[in-house]
């Protein structure tokens, strides 16, 4: 019985040596200098830096095709914070500019090709402390294709065509209209109502012109 109990005790020695030797390999605070990782110490998020990245995702969202240029903004306002933003693409075609009167910035979309173009449209925003965030749309610019009048009602909305047809009324701001729009007639069956023309399209177009449209569904 005694040699039992020396052996039993040799076992928890040496078990209890294993367990303090395991513990002590995860303790941070050890001589080399590291420091304990309590939570208190974790940077603080900034939060308005976070919204202010939410706010472009969630304005640009819906870009996916991009058949003309358009504007994107300079500045994402969060409260009583502007946060700059840097805009870039990864695509030489695609080009940014300031605009005319200096408030946006315009992404210069090259004309429809015989192939469609894919590109990232970048952005980075930074706050005063120096910290960024960046993100990205993947977007593309179509192949030219004229869409029958068939593909344009089996396509989903957002989907790019180009369609053709006559024009069989137009719709002027300058006539007291409150927006600049046209009907045009497809030339097989069926028609379309293209609204949200930038340029008043009296004087321009006229009932009878053939036109080509391209637009989003």
């Amino acid at each position: 019985m005694k040699k039992i109990s020396l052996l039993l005790l040799a076992i928890l020695l040496v078990c209890g040596l294993f367990v303090l030797t395991s513990c002590g390999g995860n303790d941070t605070n050890t001589d080399s200098g590291s420091t304990n990782t309590d939570a208190g110490s974790q940077p603080e998020v900034d939060e308005d830096l976070n919204a202010a990245y939410n706010y472009i995702k969630l304005t640009y969202k819906t870009l996916g095709t991009t058949t003309k240029s358009f504007e994107v903004m300079k500045n994402a306002p969060i409260g009583d914070k502007i946060f700059a933003i840097t805009w870039s693409t990864d695509n030489e075609a695609v080009t940014i500019t300031e605009s005319e009167d200096g408030n946006f910035y315009v992404v210069n979309v090259p004309e429809l090709g015989d192939t469609a173009l894919n590109y990232s449209l970048k952005f980075s925003i930074e706050n005063e402390k120096g910290e960024k965030k960046m993100g990205s749309f993947s977007l593309t610019v179509p192949a030219f294709a004229v869409n029958t009048f068939e593909e344009y009602a089996a396509a989903e909305d957002g989907t790019a065509l180009v369609v053709q047809g006559i024009v069989t009324g137009v719709i002027s701001k300058t006539d007291g209209n409150k927006e600049n729009s046209i009907f045009v007639q497809d030339f097989t069956e069926g028609g379309y109502y293209v609204y949200g023309l930038e340029e008043d399209p009296k004087g321009t177009v006229s009932v009878g012109m053939t036109v080509e449209v391209t637009g989003i569904k």
